[in-house]
């Protein structure tokens, strides 16, 4: 457990929904740099399809679901700093990161984020980028709403754990994003 939650230690990697139904295999594309504990990346279309009455939960196993964002915020509150300070406390030691000078990580939590990159289409051509320098996960919106597009990421390069919300990603530039349950 970290804080009030149990993480899994490492980025999903699965090809199949909880109910044994098979991911379709355009929502999942591997890391550029190539590592097991990376996980996969997924689209947003496999972080929306097969939702329930409990959004989200038949992504993450049986037992598991997407975070929520006041669970993320319970995550920061774990490393007993904010999160313009968190980082440090959530990103694994290992030489995967991108060295940074001043940025030292701990993984004082042992949630132990590793930076995956993102993988994203733009104008019809997908391309990585931010492998080795970014960790981004997937996420449910503030209060539950608008889980779709939600995400939190670490950067190499500060010690923040910031927030992003993009609409546009499901239809228009299909992203792809690690995820921890």
């Amino acid at each position: 457990f970290i804080g009030r939650y149990n993480w899994m230690t490492i980025n999903l990697r699965t090809t199949k929904y909880s109910d044994g139904a098979d991911i379709n295999s355009n929502d999942t594309i591997n890391p550029q740099i190539k590592n097991d504990s990376l996980g996969l990346l997924y689209s947003l279309a496999a972080v929306a399809n097969h939702v329930t009455t409990v959004p989200n939960s038949k992504l993450c196993p049986t037992g598991w679901r997407l975070p929520e964002f006041d669970t993320w915020y319970n995550l920061i509150d774990a490393t007993n700093t904010d999160q313009y300070s968190a980082a440090p406390h959530l990103k694994d030691t290992s030489i995967m990161w991108s060295v940074f000078p001043d940025i030292v990580m701990t993984d004082s939590t042992g949630f132990s984020a590793l930076p995956a990159g993102r993988y994203q289409y733009s104008n019809g051509v997908g391309a990585h980028s931010e492998a080795g320098e970014r960790a981004n996960f997937w996420s449910e919106g503030e209060g539950g709403t608008e889980y779709y597009s939600n995400y939190w990421y670490l950067d190499y390069s500060t010690n923040s754990f910031e927030y992003s919300y993009d609409p546009h990603f499901l239809y228009q530039d299909p992203l792809y994003l690690s995820v921890r349950c």
